[in-house]
C-alpha cells in the first residue's frame, strides 16, 4: 500500500518509519485505504476547531486531538468526531480527562 498521501495530508513528511507506523495502525484497527481518505477528510474538517488527526506517539493508532481552550470549539470538536465516527463506521475511544480520541477500529 502507498501511505504517502495520508501522511502528507496529516502534515507529515513521509519516511520509512512513519509509513511502517501507518501500516501497523491499519492492521491493528482493521482499516483500509478508503478509510485513510476519510481520516484525512476529518483532519480538514476539525482544523477550524483547533483539532487535528495525528499518529499517536505511544500506541499504533491514529489520534484525534483538539488543542483549544474555547468551550464552544471543544463542544463542536467532540460532536464532529462523534458524528464522523457514526457516519463512517469508525470506533473512536475518548481518553479520560483529555480532548483526545483514538481510532480503534471499524464497526462490524
Amino acid at each position: 500500500m502507498h501511505y504517502t498521501p495520508v501522511l502528507t495530508s496529516l502534515g507529515y513528511t513521509p519516511n520509512d518509519a512513519l509509513k511502517a507506523q501507518v501500516k501497523r495502525c491499519i492492521e491493528e484497527a482493521g482499516l483500509s485505504v478508503p478509510d485513510l481518505d476519510k481520516i484525512a477528510e476529518l483532519n480538514e474538517e476539525i482544523k477550524t476547531m483547533g483539532g487535528y488527526v495525528a499518529l499517536s506517539n505511544s500506541e499504533d493508532v491514529f489520534k484525534i486531538k483538539c488543542e483549544t481552550s474555547d468551550i464552544t470549539a471543544l463542544k463542536e470538536f467532540n460532536l464532529a468526531v462523534y458524528n464522523w465516527g457514526q457516519e463512517n463506521g469508525f470506533k473512536v475511544k475518548k481518553l479520560d480527562g483529555k480532548e483526545v480520541f483514538y481510532i480503534t477500529g471499524k464497526d462490524e
